[in-house]
């Protein structure tokens, strides 16, 4: 039986209160992380969105959008990588 109950924490951001439940607590305490300071929504918010780049795939010579600049190692299209 766990000894987390179910918290009410104020978000830092946005004021609004959320609930910070006793299953997220343990997995904090587990791994020595501090409370949350802000709500899930901004939490989300923050998150940096992944950048692309547009390169050409090594194998077939197709242009696409690419996750890893060029220079940075050969880019696949999901096409090519797959049969890698």
């Amino acid at each position: 039986m766990t000894k987390y109950t179910d918290k009410k924490l104020t978000c830092v951001v946005c004021k609004k209160e959320f609930i910070w439940p006793a299953e997220e607590q343990e997995f904090f305490a587990k791994k020595g992380f501090k409370p949350p300071l802000r709500c899930p929504e901004c939490r989300k918010a923050k998150k940096p969105l992944p950048r692309l780049f547009p390169g050409t795939c090594a194998k077939c010579g197709k242009k696409g959008i690419f996750p890893s600049p060029p220079g940075e190692g050969p880019l696949y299209c999901s096409k090519c990588f797959s049969s890698l």
